[in-house]
């Protein structure tokens, strides 16, 4: 089961991890610019992940069961 977790996981760790420098310098700009803009950014760009993520996890877990159902 842990392959299957991983093959989900795996990308959306490696996207997060790779766009972290400049998300990082983004929210930075807005913050300089004007705090309540980065503070709707930051808002945004968190509940768009959250989302993407418990979306994920209902599709795996819908594979998880479909697939090990009768195997425990």
């Amino acid at each position: 089961m842990r392959h299957d977790v991983t093959a989900v996981w795996a990308p959306t760790q490696e996207q997060l991890f790779s766009n972290q420098k400049s998300f990082e310098e983004k929210a930075l700009y807005y913050h300089d610019m004007n705090p309540e803009k980065a503070t709707e950014f930051l808002t945004q760009y968190s509940m768009e992940w959250a989302d993407r993520i418990v979306r994920e996890a209902w599709k795996l877990g819908d594979h998880l069961w479909t697939r090990y159902d009768e195997k425990f």
